[in-house]
């Protein structure tokens, strides 16, 4: 009985920690927030003042290119959740100076978004590599934990800036994905190459990838940025012999603009049974903090979903509506669980894959099950594909052995058991199942082989 209380007690305390530690974390994101705000507005004061917004007004007009990137150093960062998309209101900065647009071609100044009007760097510091996925998984969480300055220019000095770069000086392989397909795994793969390097999940990309996506700029503008991304992203490195680019889920909408502007750029599609992407992101991302926990909480209500709508809207927009030209699913979205928002996802992104072979783009499906089954023989064949030298498939293969999250290996910590429609409800796989059939795909957790997936036999 005293065994019951004290573990009672202990969960009770765990909980009330747990509330507390979210609470604070609410409160000092609210208090950043009103800093920010009055922040800029004293910097429109003082910046007229010193001059500062004379200069950054004239290189926005083209009259002050040697001056027309912006140093700022950062005071306070904040972000909302990990996987919230790059953008300038994540720090507080104060000016620094100007200098020429070439200062962002230091090895240790990134890009790291995009706006309408200006592009976004950052500097870190000269002792963390975030390239390396031995400092943080994702190269955008990278940039924000260590950056140091961010560095903005008008998108007229970023074009002049890539135009002069020119061409990428080196192979490119470009890795799109579903949610949670085991990419982390094809990035260390990659990585563990000598004379390669991975970008994973440049939010650059991402911005603009919702630029074009929600109309804030014309096609024709989102082509040339796109262009001239690449170029800044992949610009001279002595290391850098070969980079790989991981992209996120939503990115994928790009590659049609990306093979026909870059047509030398080559393409992986990784993903996974659809049954284990619904089980990881809800297990995973979607359990990570306690906003993603009331979002699905509140998206698997109906009743509070009415309420809300922009709610499971907005969760759509994230995990379910990657491809904005399809309708596939136009009328019956508003109504989806959590489940159903995944796996549209999932369906979208597999359907888009197949379509794009079918219009002879040249993307290499890859299915993440064959991956780990023959970790040794998958390598061999995207090396003999990718024209990389065969003698780097044991460095790749030991790539597998390392766990950019936690201290054992990435093959250590699959789950052991089985995973089977049961552990889905029965009114959400039957939701699944008619999302699938909408796209001619099999039944939640039936595999798939998308027709030229890289096939092991």
């Amino acid at each position: 009985m005293e065994s019951n209380n004290d573990n009672w007690s202990e969960k009770l305390s765990e909980t009330i920690q747990r509330i507390r530690k979210y609470v604070i974390f609410i409160l000092t994101y609210v208090a950043y927030c009103i800093t920010r705000y009055i922040v800029l507005l004293f910097q429109r004061i003082s910046w007229g003042i010193m001059g500062v917004e004379y200069i950054r007004r004239d290189a926005r007009r083209g009259l002050q290119y040697k001056q027309s990137a912006h140093v700022q150093d950062i005071i306070w960062r904040r972000k909302l959740y990990d996987i919230s998309i790059a953008h300038p209101v994540n720090f507080i900065t104060v000016h620094n100076g100007f200098k020429h647009p070439t200062y962002v071609l230091k090895q240790k100044v990134t890009l790291y978004c995009l706006t309408k009007h200006e592009a976004v760097f950052v500097e870190t510091t000269e002792n963390v590599d975030i390239y390396s996925s031995d400092v943080i998984p994702a190269f955008h969480n990278a940039q924000f934990k260590h950056a140091q300055k961010i560095i903005t220019m008008p998108l007229a000095s970023f074009h002049k800036m890539a135009s002069d770069l020119g061409e990428p000086r080196m192979p490119i392989i470009w890795i799109s994905r579903t949610w949670r397909c085991g990419s982390a795994i094809m990035r260390q793969m990659f990585e563990s190459i000598p004379g390669t390097m991975v970008i994973g999940e440049p939010d650059a990309l991402t911005s603009l990838s919702n630029l074009e996506r929600d109309q804030i700029i014309s096609k024709s503008e989102y082509k040339q940025l796109l262009e001239s991304t690449i170029r800044i992203l992949c610009k001279p490195n002595e290391r850098a012999k070969l980079v790989c680019i991981k992209t996120r889920p939503c990115c994928f909408r790009m590659v049609p603009d990306i093979y026909s502007t870059q047509p030398s750029i080559r393409h992986i599609f990784m993903y996974r049974n659809s049954l284990k992407t619904v089980t990881s992101v809800v297990g995973t991302t979607l359990n990570s903090n306690i906003l993603f926990q009331i979002v699905r909480f509140i998206v698997d209500n109906n009743s509070l979903s009415k309420i809300l709508p922009c709610v499971r809207r907005k969760m759509y927009d994230m995990f379910g509506h990657l491809n904005k030209s399809d309708k596939t699913l136009k009328d019956t979205a508003p109504n989806f669980s959590t489940v159903g928002i995944i796996i549209a996802g999932w369906a979208s992104s597999v359907s888009k894959c197949e379509e794009l072979r079918n219009y002879n783009i040249p993307i290499l499906p890859v299915i993440f099950e064959d991956l780990i089954k023959y970790p040794r023989k998958t390598c061999e064949l995207l090396f003999e594909y990718f024209h990389i030298p065969e003698e780097n498939v044991t460095l790749a293969v030991d790539g597998f052995r390392k766990d950019t999250r936690r201290a054992s290996t990435i093959l250590a910590r699959l789950p052991l058991k089985n995973e089977t429609r049961r552990n889905i409800e029965p009114e959400k796989r039957a939701e699944a199942d008619a999302i699938l059939k909408k796209y001619s795909l099999p039944k939640l957790g039936e595999r798939y082989e998308i027709p030229g997936f890289l096939s092991i036999d």
